[in-house]
Order: C-alpha cells, then sequence, then structure tokens
C-alpha cells in the first residue's frame, strides 16, 4: 500500500501546493484567525484531491464515453472525415477498450479523508 502512495508522491505535492496556492489566492484580503485561514487552507487541498479523485473515477466507469466520443464524431462529421456506421461502431468499441485507466483513485481519496479530518481538526483548536 506504501509504495501505491510513492507512486502518486509527486502528483501530490502538485495537488498539494496548487490548493495551498489557492487558498492563498482566495484568502489575500481576509482578517481571518490563523487557525481559521489554516483551516480554510487544508479544506482547499482536501476538495483539489477529492474532485480529483472523484472524477477519476466517473472517467474510470466510463459515465461520459458516449458523450466524448459522439462529440468527436460530430466534430468529424464537419470535416467530412465520418466514415459507414459499421465503421463508427467499431471506432467507439476500440475507443473505450483504449481509454486511460486511473489506478491511483483510492489514494486521492484516502489523502483527501485524511487532510478532511486534519481540516476539521484545526478548526476546533
Amino acid at each position: 500500500m506504501i509504495d501505491k502512495f510513492k507512486k502518486i508522491r509527486f502528483k501530490a505535492l502538485v495537488m498539494l501546493l496548487a490548493g495551498i496556492i489557492f487558498s492563498i489566492v482566495f484568502q489575500r484580503n481576509l482578517t481571518l484567525e490563523r487557525s481559521v485561514y489554516a483551516s480554510n487552507m487544508i479544506f482547499m487541498c482536501t476538495m483539489i484531491f477529492i474532485i480529483t479523485g472523484l472524477s477519476q473515477l466517473v472517467s474510470n466507469i466510463g459515465l461520459f464515453n458516449s458523450m466524448v466520443f459522439g462529440t468527436k464524431s460530430l466534430f468529424r462529421l464537419f470535416k467530412s472525415k465520418l466514415g459507414p456506421s459499421e465503421q463508427v461502431k467499431e471506432e467507439y468499441v476500440e475507443y473505450v477498450r483504449n481509454r486511460k485507466q486511473y489506478g491511483e483513485i483510492p489514494q486521492l481519496l484516502i489523502i483527501g479523508a485524511v487532510l478532511l479530518g486534519l481540516s476539521v481538526l484545526v478548526s476546533y483548536i
């Protein structure tokens, strides 16, 4: 399990840094206590991890495969590069098979849950 966290270490650090930067930008003109400021910063990082994990989960499940492929086919239709319907069906099956699968979803959600608990803990200090 620890090895899986090591694989996403760089991605997690970038996401954490993005959360800190977003938090600083959004709170720069507010006068808040340090504990509230820290809690808000941790919560912003939490939301980045949870939203990223859930969006990757939706992508893995394939909820929007048909919409994405349909949009790409529509653009090809406008460019007059769309083939016969049998070929389109085969292309769709191939598109679904070749979609990128994300493997770090549980780790992102676990990190998000830990940060959420830390945010709640800091808010009561």
